[in-house]
């Protein structure tokens, strides 16, 4: 198939490439204007994200100073478990002897361990 170059090919072809120009210039405003549109609305959305990560990052501060506030309670529960269990161990053995005390063992026994 050969292609003749007429007048009507000619007007044809050109016809086409000012319609792919229209087409593309227009496309160009159009992006253009969707990016102006929306920069500003994309900026303030990245503030607003970069003022929560800070947020965030505060946050995170203090849940770790917290965590590290109960660690310290619980090595404080811990330790106080322990003086309670030998307490209880040391007094037990005590009072499992205490029908053997005498009347002044047993005086002494009271006021040293309630005062």
């Amino acid at each position: 198939m050969k292609t003749t170059v007429t007048k009507p090919n000619i007007l044809l072809v050109l016809a086409v490439l000012v319609l792919i120009s229209y087409i593309w210039i227009t496309n160009k405003r159009y992006e253009h204007t969707i990016d102006t549109k929306y920069k500003t609305e994309i900026d303030s959305l990245n503030r607003a994200i970069s003022g929560y990560q800070q947020h965030q990052i505060i946050l995170n501060k203090k849940i770790s100073d917290k965590e590290l506030v109960i660690k310290e309670l619980d090595h404080e529960i811990d330790s106080a478990k322990q003086a309670i269990i030998q307490e209880r161990k040391y007094y037990g053995e005590k009072i499992k002897n205490a029908g053997r005390y005498t009347p002044t063992e047993l005086n002494s026994f009271f006021s040293e361990r309630y005062n």
